[in-house]
C-alpha cells in the first residue's frame, strides 16, 4: 500500500503517482467500455503508448489503497470508490493549483473547455 499523509486538519492525503492519477481519472470518466479504450485514452493523454500491464499495476495499487472497490474485476469495469473519487479529485485540484502557482488565474472549468477544444468564448 502507498504511503498516506495526514494534514493538521486530519484530512488523509494519499501519495499517488502522476500515472496513478491518470489511471484513476480515466476510470472515473465512466465512458471506457474496454481495455483497448482505456489504453487508448491513457496513451492519448500521455502522448506515449502505454502497455496494459502498466495500467493493471497502477489499478492494483489504487485498489490496495481502497480507491477501487474490486481490483479483480475486468479493468474496463473498475470504478473508483468514494475514497478514490475524493483522493483523485484532491490530487487533480492540487495539480491545477501548482500549475497556477497560487495566482488563482486557472479555473478547472476553463481547463476542461480547453481540453474539450472550446475557447473561453464558447464556454
Amino acid at each position: 500500500m502507498g504511503s498516506v499523509s495526514y494534514l493538521k486538519t486530519g484530512i488523509e492525503f494519499a501519495h499517488i503517482s502522476i500515472f496513478e492519477l491518470v489511471v484513476g481519472s480515466a476510470l472515473s470518466r465512466g465512458t471506457v467500455n474496454s481495455e483497448g479504450e482505456l489504453i487508448d485514452v491513457i496513451s492519448e493523454w500521455l502522448q506515449v503508448p502505454v502497455p496494459l500491464g502498466e495500467i493493471e499495476q497502477a489499478a492494483q495499487r489504487l485498489a490496495a489503497r481502497g480507491y477501487i472497490a474490486d481490483g479483480t474485476a475486468p479493468l474496463a469495469e473498475l470504478a473508483l470508490t468514494e475514497k478514490g473519487t475524493d483522493g483523485v479529485t484532491r490530487s487533480y485540484h492540487a495539480t491545477i493549483r501548482m500549475l497556477d502557482r497560487g495566482l488563482n488565474l486557472l479555473r478547472a472549468s476553463m481547463l476542461v473547455n480547453i481540453i474539450n477544444g472550446k475557447g473561453e468564448s464558447d464556454a
